[in-house]
């Protein structure tokens, strides 16, 4: 029973495919993200439920506003400037590290 089930909907996945049935799905042609699924169920799930609510978890959010430092420091000239620029780095990647241990993740900035 469940064999001829499988084949059923091989072939009808198969004919989709022929059809180009899911050419318009969102990450067509896109490398499927497998770390994502190396990391545990529940953290899967909360991630996926605040993906499709545009909404950023702190340390991904934190990630995103490093790399933007990280490109402003390559432009500016001023001492005093990039000193600031350089301890909101510090402060930013200090507070990824800890959410990071928090969840018991090795990572770092």
């Amino acid at each position: 029973m469940t064999l001829r089930f499988d084949f059923m909907v091989e072939s009808k996945i198969k004919e989709a495919i022929e059809k180009g049935e899911f050419k318009n799905l969102p990450g067509f042609g896109k490398p499927l993200d497998l770390e994502f699924m190396n990391q545990p169920a529940h953290i899967r799930i909360a991630t996926t439920i605040m993906k499709n609510a545009n909404v950023l978890p702190e340390e991904l959010e934190i990630r995103k506003e490093v790399f933007g430092l990280r490109q402003k420091l390559k432009e500016i000239k001023d001492p005093l400037e990039r000193k600031a620029v350089l301890k909101k780095i510090l402060d930013k990647s200090t507070r990824y590290n800890i959410l990071m241990e928090r969840k018991g993740i090795q990572s770092s900035l």
